[in-house]
């Protein structure tokens, strides 16, 4: 008789709910949560550098820096992400990426900003995207893309609902108080995430979705990092990486992909303002931009 761990998820005979929807839900909160905080950013430029003296250009390197040292982050992170635990390591980097937030809000000269915003902020942003994509990866195998799609349309929702919130918190409070409210609203947001993320569907019995019906068996755990580690018959995995055609060409694709949508984003809002447009008309234009995007994520 078939127990509910050896079911496939995907069975509609499979009583059982299936916990991968709530993998996909939580990973779509932070994708939101993360992305709007982050497209949010081309909203504080006008009103800090009006406020500090500081210039649109040296406002702007501070996104370049964070954007580059969320870089180089990613790739820390993914080498860890197999080898541990993708809930500690989330929230792990949830304490740095809010503590960074909130620092931020506290800032009186362009270093601090560069340093709590472009380089402490950023560190713990670097996880939130690679390992929500790598517990989608995980739980879902029929119907993956379209999965991965409903959790990257997070990015398009995320700016459209904050954009226009940190719009109404500066013109009510001041750009310091935005980001200190940021920090504990992203702060409360990704606990919550971070609750219910569990690192493999295996460690509840359960199969991926449409996954192979069996039940794979817990593996013991080591006591030695080299044990756990595959025997690599030559070479390290970075050689045989950077050998990949593939993997150059991904790289070019996203990081053109990524230059030619970050400055307008970042600079739509100033653009607004400098048409003549209201601070509240000028972030619904981000909004806007963004939300359109949602559908071509999906489908």
């Amino acid at each position: 008789m078939p127990t509910a761990a050896s079911v496939p998820a995907s069975d509609p005979a499979c009583r059982r709910f299936f916990y991968g929807w709530v993998i996909l839900a939580a990973c779509f909160m932070v994708t939101t949560v993360a992305s709007g905080t982050m497209m949010g950013f081309g909203v504080f430029i006008t009103p800090m550098a009006e406020d500090m003296g500081w210039s649109h250009s040296a406002l702007s390197f501070s996104y370049a820096l964070s954007a580059l040292v969320t870089g180089v982050g990613v790739l820390i992170v993914g080498s860890f992400l197999h080898t541990h635990s993708i809930r500690l390591i989330f929230f792990l980097s949830t304490i740095v990426h809010c503590f960074g937030i909130y620092m931020t809000s506290t800032v009186t000269t362009i270093e601090a900003f560069y340093f709590w915003y472009g380089f402490v902020a950023s560190i713990g942003r670097s996880a939130f995207f690679l390992s929500t994509t790598t517990l989608i990866t995980r739980w879902f195998e029929k119907r993956r893309g379209l999965v991965m799609g409903v959790m990257m349309s997070g990015n398009g929702v995320g700016p459209f609902i904050f954009s226009p919130m940190i719009t109404w918190m500066i013109f009510m409070w001041n750009w310091q108080t935005a980001y200190l409210v940021l920090s504990a609203l992203m702060t409360v947001c990704l606990t919550v995430s971070c609750l219910f993320i569990r690192n493999h569907p295996h460690d509840m019995g359960l199969s991926p979705y449409g996954g192979n019906p069996e039940p794979v068996p817990a593996q013991p755990r080591s006591t030695s990092r080299a044990a756990s580690k595959p025997a690599r018959a030559g070479g390290s995995l970075w050689g045989d990486v950077l050998r990949m055609e593939g993997f150059w060409s991904l790289s070019f694709i996203n990081f053109f992909c990524c230059v030619c949508h970050s400055i307008p984003l970042v600079h739509v809002v100033g653009f607004a303002l400098n048409a003549g447009l209201s601070a509240f008309a000028s972030s619904w234009v981000l909004a806007i931009m963004s939300i359109s995007s949602v559908a071509g994520r999906i489908y």
